[in-house]
């Protein structure tokens, strides 16, 4: 009898055993279906957050291309940068690149920082200025030439060597600084005075310079350039730059010549700090000399449009050069050079 009630309280315990398990289990499973139940909600809430614009701090995405400290308004001519953050490590892979565009519209361009130099140059619209991923922003200075105040809109891209590029845009509001006067002298009733003449800087944007009379004839020119990306560089080749006429616009009714260029690298490196140069059919004689262009890999051409007016009457030679200083070692030097007859009545 006794063994039998031992036996018996054995299996109960056993029993009980059993059940506790079975029961913690189920706990378990309860745990994990709630966590996960959470988890879609907050998932839920940072979808509804995201429609208008906000993201939660802690369901922000980390990984991805952003705009930081753009200021809402500049100063023409002030002197600001465009930054921006990247994912993490996105910065060590050798040769990726960040690009800055803008939009076209008239009065208003964009002036951006050669760390060369240490001067800035024109950045034509819907041209690309790269920098290496490594840095985090671009100093720039925004210009209107008509005193209005404007908007730019730009782009940056992340470019990395592997995988798919990133973009994200902004728009940079622009608004005058002061506005430029025209001045006129009487105290000399003999003298014609001190003028203030429209002239046009080396980039081709129209300012104002003050001189005296009586004033020097100047060439009006401006040039665009729109740069078709490919992105090859190998760092043992060498850059090989050609520079061809596209097509010749002739005058028109303002007096002015647009000449449709093509420069490309059919090297096998980027090719970086290349200038281009302009002898000009005008009278006076000119000679332009671009700003500093953005770096053509391997590969890429960018389309210019140079635009001038004064031209000679007749049949007159232009002549184009890239890289006319030979600053840039190439695999050839002798395809730098094109020219073209521009004939008017």
């Amino acid at each position: 009898m006794t063994d039998n009630n031992t036996y018996e309280a054995e299996s109960r315990g056993v029993a009980m055993n059993i059940f506790a398990i079975l029961g913690f289990i189920a706990i378990l499973l309860a745990g994990l279906w709630a966590t996960m139940q959470l988890v879609r909600q907050v998932s839920n809430i940072s979808t509804s957050f995201n429609k208008p614009g906000i993201t939660l701090p802690f369901l922000a995405d980390k990984s991805k291309l952003a705009l930081v400290d753009n200021r809402d308004a500049i100063q023409s001519g002030e002197s600001t940068k465009i930054a921006w953050t990247l994912g993490k490590n996105k910065r060590e892979a050798e040769g990726s690149i960040v690009t800055l565009s803008y939009a076209c519209k008239y009065g208003v361009y964009l002036k951006v920082l050669n760390p060369t130099t240490d001067e800035y140059n024109a950045l034509p619209c819907n041209a690309s200025y790269n920098v290496p991923a490594t840095d985090s922003d671009i100093s720039i200075i925004p210009i209107l030439t008509d005193n209005k105040d404007s908007e730019v809109a730009f782009s940056l891209t992340y470019t990395p060597t592997k995988g798919s590029d990133e973009s994200v845009n902004g728009i940079l509001k622009v608004v005058n600084k002061s506005a430029l006067t025209t001045k006129t002298t009487t105290e000399n009733p003999n003298s014609k005075g001190t003028i203030t003449p429209k002239t046009t800087d080396k980039e081709g944007i129209v300012g104002h310079r003050q001189v005296v009379n009586p004033p020097k004839k100047t060439i009006k020119k401006t040039i665009k350039q729109v740069v078709v990306p490919v992105r090859r560089s190998n760092p043992n080749g060498l850059p090989d730059l050609t520079v061809r006429i596209l097509q010749i616009i002739p005058i028109n009714s303002t007096g002015k010549v647009s000449v449709k260029l093509e420069v490309s690298n059919i090297g096998t490196k980027v090719a970086k700090g290349w200038t281009l140069t302009a002898t000009l059919p005008t009278n006076p004689a000119y000679t332009y000399t671009s700003g500093t262009q953005s770096a053509l890999y391997a590969g890429e051409r960018a389309e210019m449009l140079l635009t001038f007016d004064k031209v000679k009457p007749g049949a007159n030679a232009l002549l184009l050069t890239v890289d006319a200083s030979n600053s840039i070692t190439e695999s050839s030097e002798t395809n730098n050079s094109a020219s073209g007859i521009i004939t008017t009545q």
